[in-house]
């Protein structure tokens, strides 16, 4: 058990050859901070997990990173680091980015119990949402890039096309990749709700068709050349 998967079983592999290895399964997100993703374990499991992900204590401050507060610095904040980008000193304190970031979290888990009246209400809901949080929470926080996935999956039901599709379709993508990897299904699913944005474009860019890229490898190593998501992929790529 554990928050990381290398596979879709919980398995022991032994070569005679080598040491035992372990092939894990993923029982949570791993787009939560660990101390998320170790309380939703021991909450049904009642064990403490010691993965190599709960153990990255530099992953983890990056997903509860904040918002450098130097007025355009585009850098963020880890702990009490300084920023990235111009040497700042932290100004959001370690203890009101986590609990933000779990607000923010929360808030997006809860979702399904509001009742909007209509997908383009849903979406203003959701980018003024991020208004809110985006003056303290970094674009690489996970709370943020939760959000941002959720914008996109909510412009890709809209009848009229947004201005800035690309825009939301694309961002916070990257930091997808960066943190699990290509062929995680947190990733695929990622990189499939911004192709089903970027789809709607009449003119996609080359940008975008790399993405389609990304999308297709993705879904075919964590779902299979055969998976009607790696068809619909590839598909993209050839219109």
């Amino acid at each position: 058990m554990s928050c990381t998967a290398s596979e879709t079983q919980n398995i022991a592999v032994v070569n005679c050859a080598t040491q035992p290895t372990v092939t894990t399964i993923s029982y949570v997100s791993r787009m939560l901070p660990t101390t998320e993703r170790q309380k939703s374990i021991r909450g049904v499991h009642f064990i403490t997990c010691r993965c190599e992900m709960c153990q990255n204590e530099q992953l983890d401050l990056l997903g509860l990173a904040s918002r450098c507060q130097t007025t355009q610095c585009p850098g963020y904040v880890k702990g009490v680091s300084s920023c990235i980008s111009c040497g700042r000193p932290p100004i959001v304190s370690m203890e009101e980015s986590t609990q933000a970031t779990s607000k923010l979290i929360d808030t997006l888990e809860n979702l399904h119990k509001n009742s909007f009246e209509s997908i383009p209400s849903e979406f203003n809901f959701l980018k003024n949402l991020r208004k809110d949080y985006c003056g303290i929470l970094a674009d690489c926080n996970v709370a943020i890039l939760q959000l941002d996935e959720q914008i996109a999956y909510s412009a890709s039901q809209l009848e009229k096309v947004p201005d800035d599709l690309e825009m939301i379709a694309t961002r916070g993508y990257d930091h997808f990749i960066q943190r699990l990897g290509i062929g995680s299904p947190e990733v695929t699913r990622r990189l499939y709700i911004a192709c089903k944005c970027l789809s709607r474009l009449p003119n996609p860019t080359v940008s975008s068709k790399d993405i389609m890229k990304l999308a297709a490898e993705s879904s075919i190593i964590s779902h299979g050349e055969n998976h009607l998501m790696s068809k619909y992929l590839r598909d993209l790529l050839v219109l």
